[in-house]
């Protein structure tokens, strides 16, 4: 998420810098950008069970004693986003 609305401002600052026709092409790449967020964002927060988080860390071969210590006093709720946090924490 961070990083698709990271290059949709260098986008746009890259067209300010541009001519009339890369400046259009650069600010058709920005607004594709914030709509492909604005999509992702209901997606990535949509509820999963903890049963089904689990099974997906095991899917990035975390394993079993790992998750248990990761959710062992979680109180946040399980979505799809706290899996890509922890997934992309551990470098998977």
């Amino acid at each position: 998420m961070e990083s698709l609305e990271k290059i949709q401002i260098g986008v746009q600052l890259m067209a300010e810098g541009f001519g009339d026709i890369l400046k259009d092409i650069a600010n058709n790449i920005a607004k594709t950008c914030k709509k492909i967020t604005e999509n992702l964002n209901p997606i990535l927060k949509k509820k999963i069970t903890k049963k089904k988080f689990c099974k997906l860390l095991q899917s990035y071969n975390i394993q079993r004693n790992e998750i248990n210590k990761i959710i062992k006093d979680n109180k946040r709720p399980y979505n799809y986003s706290f899996l890509y946090e922890i997934v992309n924490a551990r470098g998977n």
